[in-house]
């Protein structure tokens, strides 16, 4: 069944979401923004810009891999504001990949 066809609910894969967020020199000098991220299958500094670069792995478990997509951007969106960082991140992307 094609993706357009699903229902809600039925087909549901697993996938794997590998993103890559920027911060802003505001967040840079307030520092902790990794810390927000404690429940990520993985977070890791970029070895270039180790400061103000991030790399975060999260699954969702959604009908297809574009609503998966915008899940874990949500996810990383929430986290980031509730954390005090609104306005200073963008996510530059993130690699969606079906696991299961």
């Amino acid at each position: 069944m094609s993706e357009s066809k699903q229902h809600y609910g039925q087909e549901r894969g697993v996938y794997r979401g590998d993103a890559k967020v920027e911060i802003d020199e505001i967040a840079r000098r307030r520092g902790g923004f990794l810390a927000e991220f404690t429940d990520a299958q993985d977070a890791e500094r970029d070895d270039e810009n180790p400061e103000t670069v991030f790399y975060l792995t999260y699954t969702a478990v959604a009908p297809g891999e574009n609503e998966a997509y915008h899940r874990i951007a949500k996810l990383i969106e929430a986290k980031a504001c509730v954390g005090g960082y609104s306005g200073h991140f963008s996510i530059e992307n993130i690699d969606v990949t079906h696991t299961a």
